[in-house]
């Protein structure tokens, strides 16, 4: 079986963060499928992690070079794991945005709609505000600019 997961068009910023000199990086288009690339685990259900990578060639030796992929980040199986719990979720790699987890368990043959958590929001740098406050800029998942006040 192949698993796919399709992605509508939308619009992104995303950090880079393989360096501390890394700029930010403007997205306008993302639109594709992506082919998942682990199946079911053999014991216990995993949370994966679907992700916007920017693979910049001055920062790092990903390929393909100098553009955006969508990657799966496959977690660790784990006991009781869920879409609420996060048990066993991967690491965001590098110079990434989180779009989606998934939930696989031992007995999919593909993933469920059920089975999969947008983690879109306001995502970006972080500044000061004149008030004092910490302030996020960005793009959600509708894919309207916002400004978030960090807490």
């Amino acid at each position: 079986n192949t698993w796919t997961l399709n992605f509508a068009a939308g619009s992104a910023l995303i950090q880079g963060t393989d360096d501390a000199a890394q700029p930010m990086y403007a997205i306008t288009s993302i639109l594709g499928t992506l082919v998942l690339g682990t199946h079911a685990p053999a014991t216990y259900p995993r949370v994966d992690a679907i992700c916007i990578r920017y693979n910049d060639s001055k920062y790092t030796n990903r390929t393909p070079a100098d553009t955006f992929e969508l990657i799966q980040v496959a977690g660790t199986p784990t006991s009781g794991a869920t879409l609420s719990n996060l048990t066993g979720h991967p690491t965001t790699p590098a110079s990434s945005l989180l779009l989606a987890y998934i939930l696989v368990l031992t007995t999919d043959t593909g993933v469920q709609s059920g089975n999969v958590g947008d983690k879109r929001k306001v995502e970006g740098p972080t500044i000061w505000g004149e008030d004092g406050h910490r302030y996020r800029l960005g793009i959600n998942s509708s894919g309207v600019f916002g400004i978030e006040l960090i807490v």
